[in-house]
């Protein structure tokens, strides 16, 4: 911020620093600023070393960010799976996930005083702009309750976020602004690439990427045919677990059909309930009903668990809906 002042000078002085200006082209301020510069602070410009301050500390959350991301084991296997490349650009301020083919990307981005998140798929393909627009529905309250907007223009669809941070960053400020844009990127990887991941077939995968197919996760369990639930947010994400097709299907960690003690993120403090939660046919639909769990059961984002820990009411579930177990999230696939 500059604030402005006035001096007095006699008119000789004055008539020199005209002729000083006008043969260096300069204003009057610019060569009374100069002159401060080099002949009273040693040719240091205050404002320029505020300048470098600001930029090193922006530098420094860009890193943070990035160090994060790569602790974060949900957003690296979907870079990976996707043939993602991962990259930070000091100059530009930007970390940077981009497909081979430069068609699908997504980044966080730090301008002025402010950073932002976007997703973006850069083609005037209709049919991926398609996708894109159905995993981003599929949960668009959850994603503009978080600040995020969808934008469509004539070659590229884009999701974004854009928070305001300032430019005078201390160092307990960048931590927290690091955790925080991290878990704007986890708001993003949960309401909209794991929607994508879900949606898009082979086929679709090929011609976003252009480098062949989506890439395995580590343990898919592929071999298992559905009807089954599958591992989004756990610590084994991607696992299969099938569904009787005759009898209830236990979801918990004892005596259970389905055992998620191992996708618990902390096995000596466990989240599910021993019983959790059960799925059942009738009448050849599949319902969910939450047994009592202590941490409850959601469904795509409702509650549907009882206060007091009583049993819950029977739930009818559909092809593609989401149910949490505590902090797992699991996805059913029926067909």
């Amino acid at each position: 911020m500059k604030k402005i002042f006035s001096i007095s000078l006699s008119e000789k002085l004055v008539q020199i620093l005209d002729q000083y200006c006008l043969k260096n082209g300069f204003t009057r301020s610019e060569a009374i600023s100069k002159l401060i510069v080099d002949h009273l602070n040693d040719g240091k410009n205050p404002d320029e070393k505020e300048e470098d301050k600001i930029t090193k500390a922006k530098v420094e959350l860009l890193y943070m960010i990035y160090d994060l991301f790569f602790s974060a084991n949900e957003l690296k296997e979907f870079s990976t799976r996707f043939d993602l490349e991962i990259s930070l650009l000091e100059e530009s301020l930007t970390i940077l996930f981009e497909s081979s083919n430069r068609k699908f990307y997504s980044e966080v981005k730090i301008i002025e005083d402010s950073i932002k998140i976007n997703a973006r798929y850069n083609s005037s393909s209709r049919k991926m702009q398609e996708i894109f627009e159905e995993a981003y529905q599929k949960h668009r309250e959850e994603l503009e309750q978080h600040g995020f907007e969808r934008k469509i223009y004539q070659r590229f669809w884009s999701i974004e976020y854009k928070s305001q941070i300032g430019n005078y960053l201390i160092q307990d400020e960048i931590d927290i602004i690091a955790r925080f844009i991290l878990q704007k990127l986890m708001v993003l990887y949960t309401h909209f690439f794991i929607e994508l991941d879900f949606i898009i077939d082979s086929k679709e995968a090929e011609e976003l990427l252009e480098t062949g197919p989506l890439k395995e996760y580590g343990a898919t369990s592929s071999h298992i045919e559905p009807p089954y639930l599958q591992v989004l947010i756990g610590a084994k994400r991607g696992v299969r677990y099938p569904i009787s097709l005759g009898s209830p299907t236990i979801i918990g960690r004892i005596n259970t059909e389905i055992n998620l003690s191992e996708q618990e993120f902390d096995a000596k403090k466990p989240v599910v309930s021993k019983q959790h939660a059960k799925l059942f046919w009738k009448k050849d639909k599949l319902y969910v009903v939450d047994l009592g769990s202590t941490n409850g059961t959601s469904l795509n984002g409702k509650v549907i668990s009882e206060p007091d820990r009583r049993p819950g009411k029977e739930y009818e579930l559909a092809h593609g809906d989401r149910i949490l177990i505590a902090n797992i999230e699991l996805k059913l696939v029926l067909n």
